[in-house]
């Protein structure tokens, strides 16, 4: 039982490193693309278009 829940516990570690890496990513394609960031999508940016 014990390793199971390890096994869950670490598998949740790395989703959320994963998803914050992800954010993190798109977040600075988003400034280097000069467009403004919502906190969910990249408005405006050159690189999008």
């Amino acid at each position: 039982m014990f390793r199971l829940i390890f096994l869950l516990f670490i598998f949740a570690i790395g989703f959320s490193f994963g998803i914050t890496y992800d954010r993190k990513q798109m977040r600075a394609e988003c400034k280097s693309g000069e467009g403004q960031w919502t906190g969910t999508i990249c408005v405006n940016s050159e690189l999008l278009q």
